[in-house]
């Protein structure tokens, strides 16, 4: 469902990994900002913010909860996958986490 959220974190892990030959010492510190970027992306700023909005404006929706259903949060997947994969899968390889399903104005909550 956020795709460009996952292309984000491994853009700077990206920027990281290539800068990590040369750096010496200090210069590890660098790594504090692939970290916070992540962490803010996951777990403060990023996915909780928007799926809790979606789950409050679409949440009525049944396509939104079946598209919901079938899609992963973060990783991109070819159609069919995500549904293949048992939830305790979906949470530890997708980031898939009960924090990203809000009840919505019906009490309807995206983990069943």
């Amino acid at each position: 469902r956020h795709p460009n959220y996952a292309g984000e974190i491994l853009l700077w892990w990206g920027i990281f990994l290539a800068c990590s030959p040369v750096l010496e010492g200090w210069m590890w510190i660098a790594l504090l900002g692939p970290i916070l970027i992540t962490v803010l992306i996951l777990f403060v700023s990023g996915l909780p913010i928007l799926e809790a909005s979606a789950d409050k404006r679409y949440g009525t929706n049944s396509d939104y909860r079946a598209y919901k259903d079938t899609t992963s949060v973060l990783i991109p997947l070819p159609p069919g996958t995500y549904e293949q994969f048992a939830p305790p899968i979906r949470a530890v390889l997708l980031c898939d986490w009960p924090i990203y399903s809000k009840e919505g104005a019906d009490g309807y909550s995206a983990v069943e």
